[in-house]
């Protein structure tokens, strides 16, 4: 069985931010969690928006993961190792042609 993940949502205004963003927070049955904070502006504001985000972030001291994997890709494939390596006579150290 893969699972369970708990995944919580909320949108939230911080009082320095002129825009809502929405939080979402997925912990994963390993302990590991993910956060994503978004934001949805006009196209016109876009560029000023992400200014305003990355201004935000620095305020907070807070550094945000380039990674272009989605929660949900990131959750299966976190949940996928875990299966496999629970699986009777696997290697944790082989490696498979596509990780080279």
């Amino acid at each position: 069985m893969l699972g369970p993940v708990l995944a919580l949502k909320v949108r939230h205004t911080p009082p320095d931010l002129p825009h809502p963003m929405t939080v979402d927070i997925w912990s994963y049955p390993t302990g590991q969690r993910l956060l994503e904070v978004s934001m949805r502006v006009p196209p016109r504001a876009a560029f000023a928006a992400m200014a305003e985000w990355r201004d935000f972030l620095t305020r907070q001291r807070l550094v945000p993961d380039r990674s272009e994997l989605t929660k949900t890709l990131a959750m299966l494939r976190l949940l996928s190792d875990e299966l496999t390596k629970n699986q009777p006579g696997h290697d944790r150290h082989q490696r498979s042609a596509a990780s080279w």
